[in-house]
């Protein structure tokens, strides 16, 4: 059992290296059974000390109202993000793996809105980089999936689910999210 989780972790670290949108590590029920968090996402101790300072400046981004000591904390935490982002109140942004999570300037993420990068079931493990291009809007209380790429533009209603990434100058809205409108221009 101990060589399937090293062997996963080093997909993991290697995927996270790379450029690829998502993976998918499958596995039984007896492999994933007990504690799957601390056995395969963070299975050293230096990366349980990294989760957890993520998950404090998670917390603290979640509930302090200015947008601008919030861009601090979450590039303190390895996300990549552009000048002139404004996050709302109340965003939660997934402490896992937010290295994945890059946001394009001038981008705003509205109140309550949720970020994940990683997705799991009894033996699934989905982990995926979330990309938001330059002046897109995300909606209040919007949630994007793992492996989600929203592009230039882009605006999400309020209450959307994304699951499909969304092209530049689109607009998505509902649950699922569904697209209202497309870009009249392409170059946008």
């Amino acid at each position: 059992m101990n060589n399937y989780f090293i062997s996963n972790r080093k997909k993991i670290e290697d995927f996270i290296d790379g450029d690829e949108a998502y993976i998918l590590i499958k596995g039984t029920k007896d492999n994933f059974k007990d504690n799957l968090f601390c056995k395969l996402l963070w299975p050293t101790r230096r990366a349980n000390i990294k989760l957890s300072f993520n998950f404090i400046l998670a917390a603290l981004a979640y509930i302090i109202p200015f947008s601008n000591i919030k861009v601090l904390l979450y590039r303190a935490m390895g996300m990549k993000i552009g000048k002139g982002v404004f996050f709302g109140v109340w965003v939660k942004i997934d402490p896992s793996y937010p290295e994945l999570i890059d946001i394009g300037e001038n981008t705003l993420i509205g109140m309550g809105a949720k970020i994940a990068v990683h997705d799991m079931t009894h033996d699934t493990l989905r982990l995926g980089r979330v990309s938001i291009g330059k002046n897109a809007i995300i909606g209040g209380y919007s949630l994007i999936r793992c492996g989600i790429k929203i592009g230039d533009k882009a605006v999400t209603g309020i209450g959307s689910v994304v699951y499909k990434n969304v092209p530049s100058g689109a607009m998505v809205t509902g649950n699922p999210a569904r697209m209202v409108k497309e870009s009249k221009n392409k170059n946008v």
